[in-house]
């Protein structure tokens, strides 16, 4: 059991890093494939924080439901690619200007989107023991998750939106995409809740 404490606590500091990394990375080189440090960072520092809570975490679920863990991962990433082929190739609503098409499988198919949602939904498993109230923690997690993931990356510029008609703005970030991250929340949230998970 020490064993395993230690790796847990190991794997959380190194979320930690990685997530400051990433940061760093946008705000000081203005790094544009800083978000697969942020977002694998980002789970593993939540997960270290929830299990430490006692909360239930993605490090009980890599221990104690591998298989389901792997599947949920695969759902992660069939999603993302939905996603991508609705939004960016059918509404050509954003790009990534800098990703070439094998960059674009590893930063955004494979790792990117996958543990944006892992993140986003360890976020959510925080936010819902602070707020019992399941509608108001929902919004709180997509509003909190919107402004952490889309304000560094108007530095960065990994992605780019080129969304018609509407310019609202709040922190920089387009309000449609504001309200586009309570759909990235659903899906984990879905997910998740389909395999059984808290």
């Amino acid at each position: 059991m020490r064993g395993l404490e230690r790796i847990y606590n190991f794997l959380g500091l190194t979320g930690f890093i990685l997530t400051l990394f990433g940061l760093y990375s946008v705000f000081f080189l203005f790094y544009d494939k800083w978000y697969t440090s942020f977002v694998i960072g980002g789970t593993l520092f939540l997960g270290y924080i929830n299990h430490k809570l006692r909360h239930g975490s993605f490090f009980e679920k890599l221990i104690q439901q591998p298989k389901t863990l792997l599947l949920t991962y695969g759902l992660y990433v069939i999603s993302a690619l939905l996603i991508d082929a609705v939004g960016k190739q059918l509404f050509r609503l954003w790009h990534y200007p800098s990703l070439n098409p094998s960059e674009q499988i590893f930063h955004v198919y494979l790792l990117g989107y996958p543990f944006a949602f892992f993140m986003v939904y360890e976020s959510w498993i925080l936010i819902k023991h602070l707020v019992t109230y399941t509608p108001l923690a929902f919004i709180i997690t997509f509003l909190l998750n919107a402004f952490v993931h889309e304000i560094p990356n108007t530095y960065a510029g990994e992605w780019i939106y080129t969304i018609p008609f509407i310019t609202s703005e709040i922190f920089g970030v387009n309000i449609v995409v504001i309200l586009g991250w309570s759909l990235l929340l659903k899906i984990p949230f879905t997910i998740n809740k389909q395999l059984f998970f808290k």
